[in-house]
This record gives structure tokens, C-alpha cells and sequence, in this order.
């Protein structure tokens, strides 16, 4: 269970619950409750929102993807949050309004004698081959194309920075646990 207090423009990004079944009730203040869905390309597009005022409930079954935010001026948002069975992972995905435009390093086309690799996996470990290849071919003047692959929009952030149990100790030393 969790309450959270959201100041005037504060909000959640566009997430699931992993598999739990969220509750959530308004406390004070109004919130607005986004509903997205998944695109093949993994980007995620509106596809309806609402209001819930003081004393009302929200119920959000195990494979909605929404966000929530208080769009009020000067007025206090508070809610409270339940989930069942307990989240292991809120997993980020990102609306389609908010992609910036690629980089031109993105934009290229693949030189057709330049090795492809691809890299399965976009968390911590595999941006970090990703960036280690690139820096190699630019050292080395080669061209290469890298090609990463995985489920979520959000690239670096692998399970271990995602994960909301607090035992789940990083960046800190073995003497530190």
C-alpha cells in the first residue's frame, strides 16, 4: 500500500503493475487517470482519460497501462494505492507525443559491407556493450551497425533499476549492504 501526495503538474509516467490488480483511492484533490495502449513498435498512444474526485475509486485490472497527474492549480493531490498480489516491477513505457526526434547517428542508413550486431536485452548490461562497441568502431575508424532489441521503450534501465524493493541495494559498496 502506498499514499502518495502529487503537487500541482506532478504525476506518474505511463506504466503497468506487472500483473497486480491496482486500487486506488482519492483522498483529496482530483486526479486525472490516462489510459494508454501498446503499439507494435512498443511506443504507447492515449486512448481514453478521466477524472476521479475526492472519495472516488479506481480500479485498474492487471494489464493496464496508464498514468495518473494532478492537473489543478494550486490544489493537493492525495491518493492511496493497493496492489494484489504485491508489485514485483512497475514497468515505463513511453507515449508517443514524447519521443524527441532521433538522433542523426539514428538516421543513418547501414553501410552494406559494415558487421551487424544486434544486442538482445536494452537494460543496464546491454546499453553498456552498446556504447563500448560504438566507442571501439569510432576508435578504430570501422563502420558498424548495432542493432538493440527489447520489450521496453526505456533503454538502460534494466530490472535492477526498475525493481521497487527497497533491499535491492545498487551503487553502493559490498561493505555497504
Amino acid at each position: 500500500m502506498l499514499v502518495m501526495t502529487w503537487l500541482t503538474g506532478q504525476g506518474s509516467g505511463a506504466h503497468d503493475h506487472s500483473g497486480s490488480v491496482s486500487a486506488f483511492k482519492i483522498l483529496r484533490g482530483t486526479a486525472v487517470e490516462t489510459r494508454y495502449a501498446q503499439a507494435a513498435d512498443s511506443l504507447v498512444d492515449p486512448v481514453d482519460a478521466r477524472q476521479l474526485h475526492e472519495g472516488e475509486v479506481g480500479v485498474d485490472p492487471r494489464d493496464v497501462i496508464h498514468a495518473v497527474r494532478n492537473e489543478r492549480d494550486g490544489e493537493l493531490l492525495v491518493s492511496v494505492h493497493v496492489y494484489a498480489p504485491p508489485i514485483r516491477e512497475l514497468r515505463r513505457f513511453t507515449p508517443r507525443s514524447e519521443v524527441p526526434a532521433p538522433a542523426h547517428a539514428f538516421l543513418r542508413c547501414r553501410q552494406p559491407q559494415a558487421p551487424q550486431v544486434a544486442i538482445v536485452g536494452g537494460g543496464y548490461s546491454g546499453t553498456m556493450a552498446a556504447v563500448h562497441l560504438v566507442r571501439k568502431t569510432t576508435r578504430l575508424n570501422m563502420p558498424m551497425h548495432v542493432v538493440m532489441l527489447d520489450r521496453q521503450t526505456s533503454i538502460a534501465e534494466g530490472a535492477a533499476y526498475r525493481t521497487p524493493d527497497a533491499r535491492h541495494l545498487l551503487n553502493v559498496p559490498a561493505s555497504g549492504t
